[in-house]
């Protein structure tokens, strides 16, 4: 899974293409480009769109994105927001 479309281009909305095998690409809505200099955001994101269909826990993304360092504490440790 290279590139994605969300299941809302399909239905006639408005929605983002993502590529994140090979060079990092965000186009949104009308070819607008997004740029994320964040090698965590835009791991962050590739994971999100690899499990859109289930719910991940925060403890998964802190330890997944600082598993070599103590930032990862505090994030596992922040009461969940509804």
């Amino acid at each position: 899974m290279g590139s994605v479309q969300s299941d809302d281009v399909r239905q006639g909305t408005a929605a983002a293409f993502v590529r994140f095998l090979g060079s990092f690409e965000i186009v949104l809505p009308g070819d607008n480009p997004v740029e994320l200099d964040s090698a965590r955001a835009r791991s962050l994101l590739a994971y999100l769109i690899q499990h859109r269909s289930a719910a991940v826990e925060r403890q998964r993304l802190a330890f997944m994105l600082w598993q070599d360092s103590q930032e990862a504490q505090p994030l596992t440790a922040q009461p969940e927001r509804r």
